[in-house]
């Protein structure tokens, strides 16, 4: 993409107005801000007060999983890099910090897993 930006610019014109980067390509594209927002709705939402509190955060991660089960694999992986990084100003981390451990290591390891998902989706159709 710079490259050919660059390779614009030497030969004197301006890059093609219709070019743009592919923004679901990029961490914090528009599909990985959706999920990101989809996840903290889920780490954010009071347990169900009817349920005892095991209960209620099995339901949380799986809720969690499917989530990031339902976008395309690349976003689950810019969004895992992102959390396996764990700066300490990310709102994510922080609501993953506040599950369980046990919890917290199987969402991201399902994180990491996006690929062989895919794989296995692709190789089923």
């Amino acid at each position: 993409m710079h490259r050919r930006l660059a390779a614009a610019r030497a030969a004197g014109r301006q890059s093609s107005p219709t070019f743009a980067p592919a923004q679901s390509l990029l961490p914090g594209g528009p599909q990985t801000l959706s999920l990101e927002a989809r996840l903290l709705q889920i780490l954010d939402e009071p347990p169900d007060a009817s349920l005892s509190t095991r209960e209620a955060f099995a339901r949380k991660e799986t809720a969690l999983c499917e989530a990031i089960a339902a976008v395309p694999m690349l976003e689950v992986w810019h969004l895992h890099k992102r959390v396996s990084i764990g700066r300490s100003d990310d709102r994510l981390v922080k609501g993953l910090a506040r599950l369980a451990p046990d919890r917290r290591a199987k969402v991201i390891a399902f994180m990491a897993d996006a690929r062989r998902r895919e794989a296995q989706r692709s190789r089923a159709a």
